[in-house]
């Protein structure tokens, strides 16, 4: 059988890769964009239609699979997969284009969270359902009455645990990739080669996604019809391995070990439910507090956090397959390492209390979402300003909107070897709170082949570094702002010392 799963991951690989540039182009032409905001960490727009082409080419490419078993009679599949296994692409397809409208139209949370429990609901009704759940050492604990809200919970909770996941370039899709190799385990462990076939071809599809359009920095998101598709397939891919019946009394066993396989995303979306409780805000309610947030605002870049967390499911995926083939003392030291995983992911991103949830420090620290708020409406403006006197008023509204303590512009002349100020801003009475830390950014702007223009920020901050998005954006308006002060005429100052201010960190 390698070959054939050898032939469905290449086709699904191959398959995924026009689809995925043509929804990126048409993405652009219709403008269904995710644009730069407060909470995106995006610095440009980018199409959110990736789903679309995962979704299409992994349905298409397994409906030929299946269709072909049953046609030719190859036989490949028992018989007792094959009558969940429309309702499981059914479901799959539902889910998918619940995303897709929301990505075009964006739908409320709540009509969204209906169609998920009712498709969860009809899923369960066609079979695809667990009443028993077997823990390690423990044993079998029938689940009764509750399989229907368990089956329900578990499809529903992970589905949009893996869409609250997808804020980083490449993040979503790289955990989905280990997801999708502790599954494929499963599926090898218990006998199943439906299980493994479909999980061959959303590897195919999900790997060429990631490693062509959505590794860092990416070119295409997998949107809401993504993180729905995958998220929905990393639920009910357990589901359906466990829908074999087992044992004297025929159930349908979930093995607890199943839950590793989607255990970051579900520790981050927990986390996100008790943070917004705390906060007093509605649970549907965005934030930037989520776990990738937590370390961009410690100074990590896309890829690195992408990198971090991705690994960290991995691992939770290998501690989870250790615990359902192991031995009990291999089980106790599979569950050991997952704790102190968990523990140390904790602390990597500095949640230490319940009151370290709050995304106090990250929205008060973070400049770089001020930035994003502001710059473009700002270098719009500024493109159209007819004079120095106009370039002026709209800087001193961007430093003082965007809560800065110090801004000076400076001119340096390779002519005579002086720096001369163009134009200063100081904070006297600042609107943000006060805090121990500033920190401070110089950048170089030519200006010509004659002089440099030289930009010092300074603002006050809770954390001792700069972060990578802050240092990007005022990059970007410090090179803006250059080029509008070569184009006008800009009156040049006495010379005055650069940096005034004190205890700031310097990079």
């Amino acid at each position: 059988m390698w070959w054939f799963y050898l032939t469905c991951f290449g086709l699904a690989f191959v398959c995924c890769l026009p689809l995925a540039a043509t929804v990126r182009h048409w993405g652009r032409k219709l403008r269904i964009y995710d644009m730069p905001d407060a909470r995106h960490v995006n610095n440009r727009s980018i199409p959110r239609l990736g789903g679309v082409a995962i979704a299409a080419a992994s349905i298409v490419i397994l409906g030929a699979v299946f269709f072909g078993d049953d046609l030719f009679q190859w036989r490949l599949f028992p018989s007792v997969n094959q009558s969940l296994l429309l309702p499981l692409l059914g479901g799959a397809t539902s889910v998918w284009l619940l995303g897709l409208l929301d990505d075009v139209w964006h739908l409320r949370a709540r009509y969204k969270l209906l169609v998920q429990i009712a498709i969860a609901v009809c899923m369960y009704s066609a079979g695809l359902q667990v009443n028993a759940i077997q823990f390690p050492v423990l044993g079998v604990w029938d689940l009764g009455d509750y399989a229907l809200p368990f089956t329900v919970l578990w499809i529903v909770g992970t589905m949009n645990a893996i869409n609250f996941i997808d804020g980083v370039d490449g993040l979503c899709s790289g955990v989905a990739l280990g997801a999708l190799l502790g599954i494929l385990s499963f599926a090898f462990i218990f006998n199943n080669p439906a299980g493994m076939s479909i999980c061959y071809v959303l590897l195919g599809t999900t790997l060429a996604f990631f490693l062509f359009f959505n590794v860092p920095p990416a070119s295409l998101f997998l949107g809401d019809s993504g993180t729905y598709f995958l998220g929905f397939m990393v639920a009910a891919l357990p589901v359906f391995i466990a829908s074999q019946p087992s044992g004297d009394a025929g159930l349908h066993i979930f093995h607890a070990p199943f839950v590793m396989v989607a255990f970051v995303p579900t520790i981050d979306a927990g986390l996100a439910i008790v943070r917004r409780i705390i906060m007093g805000v509605p649970i549907s309610a965005p934030d930037r507090g989520h776990l990738h947030h937590r370390l961009l605002d410690k100074g990590y870049t896309h890829k690195k956090t992408a990198a971090v967390l991705s690994l960290c499911s991995l691992l939770l995926v290998a501690s989870g397959i250790v615990m359902l083939l192991g031995n009990d003392w291999q089980v106790m030291l599979a569950l050991l390492a997952a704790m102190l995983e968990v523990y140390a992911l904790f602390r990597l991103c500095a949640i230490n209390s319940l009151h370290d949830l709050k995304p106090v420090r990250g929205l008060n620290s973070s400049k770089a979402m001020a930035l994003r708020k502001y710059t473009p409406s700002f270098l719009h403006n500024l493109s159209l300003a007819p004079n120095w006197a106009h370039v002026g008023k709209l800087l001193d509204e961007f430093v003082q909107d965007t809560e800065m303590r110090k801004v000076i512009i400076s001119y340096y002349a390779s002519c005579d070897k002086r720096e001369r100020v163009v134009w200063s801003w100081h904070m006297e009475n600042p609107r943000c709170m006060r805090r121990s830390l500033r920190l401070n950014k110089t950048y170089d702007v030519l200006s010509g082949d004659t002089g440099v223009y030289k930009f010092y920020f300074c603002w006050d901050s809770e954390q001792d570094r700069v972060q990578n998005d802050t240092d990007a954006l005022l990059e970007v308006v410090a090179e803006v702002i250059g080029r509008i002060c070569h184009e006008v005429a800009v009156p040049v100052h006495v010379a005055v010392p650069m940096h005034e201010e004190v205890e700031c960190y310097q990079e």
